[in-house]
């Protein structure tokens, strides 16, 4: 993320590397917490923490000219960062 921001800062391209969808594990890591509330309220919070988790790596993922996928070791360049993210 410090790197991110510091490429951001001084204007350097930033290749990004996508290695598991962060928003489906960060829901998935907050059930031991999520299991004390009421079933509804437990199924609607892990699914703001996916939305919001989703939100936050778009947005990182955004500023960057490539993206590497581990799976397929393939990279595009800007304007196709979008299109490269993989199928779950």
């Amino acid at each position: 993320m410090i790197a991110a921001i510091m490429a951001n800062h001084y204007h350097l391209p930033l290749v990004a590397s996508w290695h598991t969808n962060v928003h489906e594990y960060a829901a998935k890591r907050s059930q031991w917490f999520l299991k004390r509330l009421p079933e509804g309220s437990a199924l609607a919070a892990a699914q703001k923490i996916e939305d919001a988790s989703l939100f936050a790596s778009a947005r990182f993922y955004s500023l960057a000219r490539g993206l590497v996928r581990a799976k397929c070791r393939t990279m595009q360049f800007a304007g196709a960062c979008h299109a490269t993210v993989p199928a779950s």
